[in-house]
């Protein structure tokens, strides 16, 4: 299970103008697009971190369900799966004979245009 980590302290993250102003306060003028760019990445990113630790809490309280319903099917498939091998062991072999193909290059010619 991954590590917990907290919502909030996701969400600290500079507001536009205080981004801009770190960056000038060591000589760095950032396009306004740049920055827009850099805050929009930044939201998806907490929204994608925030989905996948809802999925984490929902895998995480239903393990056993899921163990369970793993545990109950196992059974069935590994009597499909038999099965089907019976099945594929007692169709005949297929082989290509490739000895019979031959491929003849001489009529293939490259040809320089000179303009």
């Amino acid at each position: 299970m991954a590590k917990p980590r907290k919502t909030s302290t996701r969400r600290a993250v500079l507001s536009y103008d205080h981004y801009k102003d770190l960056w000038k306060g060591v000589g760095i003028v950032l396009p306004d697009l740049l920055v827009e760019d850099y805050q929009g990445i930044l939201q998806d990113f907490i929204f994608t971190s925030d989905e996948i630790d809802l999925i984490d809490i929902r895998v995480t309280k239903n393990e056993s369900d899921i163990v369970e319903l793993q545990d109950s099917h196992y059974p069935n498939l590994a009597s499909q799966v038999q099965f089907l091998q019976q099945q594929i062991d007692g169709l005949p072999e297929f082989t290509i004979d490739t000895t019979g193909f031959t491929f003849d290059s001489t009529e293939i010619t490259f040809d320089k245009v000179i303009a």
